[in-house]
């Protein structure tokens, strides 16, 4: 049985970000709803999660949400992968990405 993708979208809506980016390899189905989340949601959970927006700049605005967040994530995992600490609070720090910085020292 497959939940209609505004159904998933509403799930979406509640998690917090490293939830949705587990959530979105569930099906394909919950993949293309992950893709269809609107701005104005990637908006909040980007102000919750990781804690910034993207740059004001040409090339930021024309970045979809989704991908800011995905690119943010996977080089924060990079240097925590790594136990390149100092470098990921540094990253954290110069992005303004609150809370990566709080799941650093947790």
């Amino acid at each position: 049985m497959e939940l209609p993708p505004e159904v998933v979208g509403h799930i979406f809506h509640f998690l917090p970000l490293p939830d949705i980016f587990r959530a979105r390899r569930v099906s394909s189905q919950w993949s293309i709803a992950f893709r269809c989340i609107p701005n104005s949601s990637w908006k909040r959970i980007l102000a919750d999660y990781p804690g910034g927006q993207p740059p004001n700049t040409k090339k930021g605005r024309k970045t979809p949400p989704f991908f800011f967040a995905m690119k943010t994530m996977n080089e924060f995992r990079k240097f925590v992968d790594g136990k390149r600490y100092e470098e990921a609070l540094f990253y954290a720090t110069r992005n303004g990405h609150h809370a990566l910085i709080n799941q650093l020292f947790k």
